[in-house]
């Protein structure tokens, strides 16, 4: 039969998507002009949600090639944090790994505090630079969540303020003007609650599973179009610009972004690093034939992992030799210690 006869089991092989809000860096591309970036949510997004940032005012933003588009734009934001994800960008294509040239993409998915109650979940889509700052800022919203609340709750279960920072220019060899990603103020746990009935409308089985595989839906290359308009471009930007003030002034190849697929290299020597991830696994049903332990690593699946670290010895699996087991093992003491981190 043909393939229009067919009923489909799963129509969207790259998984959910959600209306988004986008990172801008370059203020000027606004009209009104703003003094700095920050968030901007196109119309026809705004109309897929139902609501728009809290604060937002209309504006027109530019693109480079003349063409412009309306936005609700603010300089801060109050979201609750979901999930997050990360890719490197080449072509117009998601890839597996740093290659040079390729840009990177991080998207969080959130609900946002809009302009008649919280409102998703959506996405806030960074590209280069402030990807890395919203890591951080996110980063210490949860290690204050966890302080202040002893661990007794999660840092989903209060609102993080984040906003655009002071202007700077980074890049030590091709200087850039950027708009920084900051937290916005102190915490209360208290005053940051979202409340029982926000918490009520998601936290739920079925609703973390969809928020799973919208994170692992990543994890295979694809093509880019997920949550940003395509032509703004982070005020121009070049990718070695992007690289340079992730990881320092060094060529690329001195770091290792291609080790573990998201180029955030651990401490320690990179040559054992490189070694672990780029062990070649046996032929598995779930992973196939050409997998290694960076791809279990970059879906995060500690259960094959332990599964491969227990079984190491056994008589019944010899595939399973002292290197793989080993490379399995430094794997998940490295996801232990990165916990839910970004992978800059």
């Amino acid at each position: 039969m043909s393939w229009k006869d067919r009923t489909y089991q799963m129509m969207d092989e790259g998984g959910a998507s959600y209306p988004f809000v986008q990172w801008i860096n370059d203020g000027g591309q606004l009209d009104p002009r703003s003094p700095r970036g920050g968030f901007a949510m196109p119309e026809e997004q705004m109309e897929d949600l139902g609501a728009y940032p809290a604060g937002a005012n209309v504006r027109a933003l530019t693109f480079r090639n003349g063409e412009s588009t309306t936005v609700f734009f603010t300089e801060q934001m109050e979201v609750v944090v979901l999930a997050t994800r990360f890719c490197w960008l080449k072509d117009g294509n998601r890839v597996s790994n740093y290659v040079p040239g390729a840009r990177s993409k991080l998207q969080a998915l959130c609900l946002m505090r809009g302009d008649t109650g919280f409102a998703g979940p959506m996405m806030l889509t960074f590209r280069g630079i402030p990807g890395k700052h919203f890591a951080e800022a996110y980063k210490k919203h949860r290690a204050r969540v966890r302080k202040a609340t002893k661990g007794a709750a999660p840092s989903y279960a209060f609102v993080m303020r984040i906003a655009a920072g002071e202007p700077t220019m980074v890049g030590s060899r091709q200087q850039s003007r950027i708009t920084p990603v900051v937290l916005a103020d102190d915490f209360d746990p208290d005053a940051s609650y979202v409340g029982d009935a926000v918490l009520d409308s998601f936290d739920n089985k079925e609703f973390w599973a969809e928020v799973k595989a919208w994170r692992e839906a990543w994890a295979i290359p694809g093509p880019n179009g997920d949550g940003e308009v395509e032509d703004e471009d982070n005020g121009h930007r070049t990718a070695q610009q992007d690289i340079a003030e992730l990881y320092g002034d060094d060529a690329p190849a001195k770091h290792d972004h291609d080790n573990g697929g998201n180029g955030n290299r651990p401490a320690g020597d990179p040559q054992s690093w490189a070694r672990a991830v780029n062990t070649p696994l046996p032929p598995t049903q779930k992973y196939g034939k050409n997998a290694t332990v960076g791809d279990l690593m970059r879906a995060r699946d500690v259960n094959v992992l332990q599964w491969f670290v227990a079984h190491a010895g056994n008589k019944k699996y010899p595939q399973i030799t002292p290197e793989i087991a080993q490379a399995c093992s430094v794997v998940l003491e490295e996801l232990r210690k990165r916990e839910d981190e970004i992978p800059f």
